[in-house]
């Protein structure tokens, strides 16, 4: 039975790079109708090739074998069958991706989620299509699976869809900091139902205000905040709330101007903001302070509060760190706040800069020069 074994993977082989010599000649259409004859192979290791292969033709001659491996026994097999859909971006595979929304497999729901995402983030489907996702969508924000709740969370900020905002609010309580997270970052691009209360906004500013908190789920919410600040649409009807987060990111601000950042703080820094990885490293505190002096140059702030808001900015723009992403926003808010005393504060650090009594990198530099152009503008 070995040699039986040993045999059958050698003729697959086989027939694998038999398959691709014939293929390099091919119209992608081709490619597609060859490799649909091989969705059927005995080894699920061919079979997720072929699901791979598919995915890279970028022909709708692919969408039908693609849809149809979603039926496969094997898991592995209907993941990248469900990434290789995404890839494809074809409205035509929205049927068979609802049809497995209740796949038995937890990894298998969560493909499905990101080939509708990448469906409805690069403008796929029209109105219709993208508001008939919303259900099965949202039924998948509620599945036993935190990943999958997680996904769902996500997914649903990328449909433009007002009727999200309420299943957000309930999934921003989920006992799950990623879901949690998810929901905040996905209500910062909610719209919110007309000539109702500003749910979203609310739960958002809840959640920033929340010193018990996970950090994660904090630096989603004053990310969220400040792109509905940016927006216009913060506004949650309650504007004691609105004033209590802007003291709060005065106040963190005050902190980044205080606090002196380790080596290990520079390390763990570089790392998640390289576009080649850390993403899914742990916030830090300077990553709250960070992203709330970036909101902060957003958020809509009374005399008193803009006072003390450029006061504070001023003292972390001035911090002496190198590649210091808490002095970049807070030379980028001085400008959004704009009026003299910003424009002194923007002026004094450009001194400091040329007359090399603060070290900054050329991105750094330029940073300063795009502000001050904005100030004086």
């Amino acid at each position: 039975m070995g040699r039986e074994m040993q045999d059958g993977g050698t003729d697959d082989a086989e027939r694998e790079a038999s398959a691709a010599e014939r293929a390099a000649d091919m119209t992608p259409e081709q490619r597609a109708g060859m490799l649909a004859t091989m969705r059927h192979a005995d080894e699920p290791r061919v079979r997720k090739s072929v699901a791979i292969a598919l995915g890279t033709l970028g022909t709708p001659a692919a969408t039908g074998p693609l849809c149809e491996m979603l039926d496969d026994e094997d898991e592995g097999v209907r993941v990248l069958a469900c990434q290789a859909l995404g890839r494809q971006r074809d409205p035509a595979s929205v049927p068979a991706l609802q049809a497995h929304a209740h796949d038995g497999s937890a990894q298998v729901r969560s493909g499905v989620l990101f080939a509708l995402a990448s469906l409805a983030a690069h403008d796929a489907l029209d109105d219709a299509q993208r508001a008939a996702l919303f259900t099965p969508v949202v039924v998948m924000a509620f599945d036993p699976d935190d990943g999958v709740r997680a996904d769902a969370a996500a997914v649903l900020g990328t449909l433009r869809d007002e009727r999200a905002v309420e299943p957000l609010v309930v999934l921003a309580a989920d006992d799950v900091a990623r879901v949690r997270a998810n929901a905040m970052s996905s209500l910062g691009f909610a719209v919110e139902p007309a000539g109702r209360p500003m749910a979203g906004a609310h739960a958002l500013v809840e959640r920033a205000l929340d010193e018990s908190e996970d950090l994660l789920v904090r630096v989603s919410a004053y990310d969220a905040l400040g792109h509905r600040a940016e927006r216009e649409t913060l506004d949650d009807g309650d504007g004691d709330a609105v004033a209590r987060l802007a003291r709060q990111a005065i106040g963190l601000a005050r902190e980044a101007a205080r606090v002196t950042p380790t080596a290990d703080d520079d390390a763990r820094e570089a790392d998640a903001h390289d576009a080649d990885g850390g993403a899914d490293a742990a916030p830090t505190e300077d990553d709250l302070r960070a992203t709330a002096i970036w909101a902060l140059g957003l958020l809509p702030l009374d005399a008193c509060e803009r006072a003390d808001a450029v006061q504070a900015l001023a003292g972390v723009a001035a911090r002496d760190r190198e590649g210091d992403w808490c002095r970049r926003y807070a030379v980028e808010a001085l400008a959004r706040i704009g009026g003299a005393d910003a424009g002194t504060a923007l002026r004094d650090l450009a001194r400091r800069v040329e007359a090399g009594e603060l070290a900054v990198g050329d991105e750094a530099r330029a940073v300063l020069e795009r502000a001050l152009g904005a100030w004086d503008a």
